[in-house]
Order: structure tokens, then C-alpha cells, then sequence
């Protein structure tokens, strides 16, 4: 079932006035869109005969374009692969920069751990010295005792 031409309102790139019941008309070679009213990929010069097949250069560029089309596309695939390297990398820095903290505070606590046993040890060391000196005041205290003893024993043992 064919729609009249006025219902149609077909391009110049149609072949005759008529549409299909859809309301697409039928286009000439090359010629493309609901209304033949645009060049196909790859033509130019849109006219009642349609459209003429691009240039040697400009199928050329087409190619080359497609091709950068479909390099940029690999490229954002590389770059959507760099971001989750990315995010990868910054996952296993702040384990990296949260085991570091640990460490840290692991060692702040064994230095202060062994401040506390070096003030201890300096204790210790101030009983002993104080101790030593305690023993050599004894011993001057026991010195004339024994000397007394001696005496009181030999001269008991003389007499």
C-alpha cells in the first residue's frame, strides 16, 4: 500500500513521489533517511539522481577516521584499565601507609617500654650503690667490735 505524494513529502533523492504505507520513501542509490533526503555513508552531492560515491581521498579519510575512531575507543578502554590500576594502587598504598602507622606506633611503645625499664635498671642501681655504701658503713661499725672481740679473746685466753 502506497501513501499519496502529498502525504509523503519525499527528498529529491526519492525515487518517484510515492511511499511505502510506513511513511519511508524510496530513496535513489546512494541516498538514505525516512525522506531521501540525506547522503549514505561514503556519498555527496545529493540530486534527483542521488548521490555519488565519495572521492579515492575521501573514502581515504573516512577510513582513517573510523580507524581513530576505533583508537580512541581502545584508548578509553586502556584508560578505564589505568583507573582500576589506579584505584588498585591507592588501595594497596594506604594498607602500605596504615601497616607503616602501626609499625610506628609498635615502636613508640617498645621505646617507651624501655625508658620505663632503663629508669628501673637506674633504680636498681642507685639500691645497689646506696647498699654498697650501707655495707662499708657496716663494716667500719663491725671493724672496732672484732677488734674488741680480738682483744677481749686473746687476752681471756692469756690470762
Amino acid at each position: 500500500m502506497c501513501l499519496n505524494p502529498p502525504d509523503c513529502e519525499c527528498g529529491v533523492g526519492s525515487v518517484g513521489l510515492n511511499c511505502s504505507a510506513e511513511g519511508r520513501c524510496y530513496c535513489q542509490p546512494g541516498v538514505t533517511g525516512d525522506k531521501c533526503d540525506r547522503c549514505a555513508p561514503f556519498h555527496s552531492e545529493l540530486s534527483s539522481t542521488g548521490c555519488e560515491p565519495c572521492g579515492e581521498c575521501e573514502q581515504n579519510l573516512r577510513e582513517d577516521l573510523q580507524t581513530a575512531k576505533q583508537e580512541l575507543d581502545t584508548a578509553e578502554g586502556g584508560l578505564d584499565t589505568f583507573e582500576a590500576l589506579y584505584d588498585a594502587d591507592t588501595t594497596a598504598c594506604n594498607a602500605i601507609n596504615s601497616y607503616v602507622e602501626e609499625l610506628n606506633e609498635t615502636i613508640a611503645n617498645s621505646t617507651s617500654r624501655q625508658d620505663n625499664l632503663e629508669d628501673r635498671l637506674d633504680s636498681l642501681n642507685l639500691t645497689t650503690s646506696q647498699l654498697e655504701g650501707r655495707e662499708i658503713d657496716l663494716l667500719a661499725e663491725v671493724r672496732p667490735i672484732e677488734i674488741v672481740r680480738y682483744v677481749y679473746t686473746y687476752s681471756y685466753v692469756h690470762l
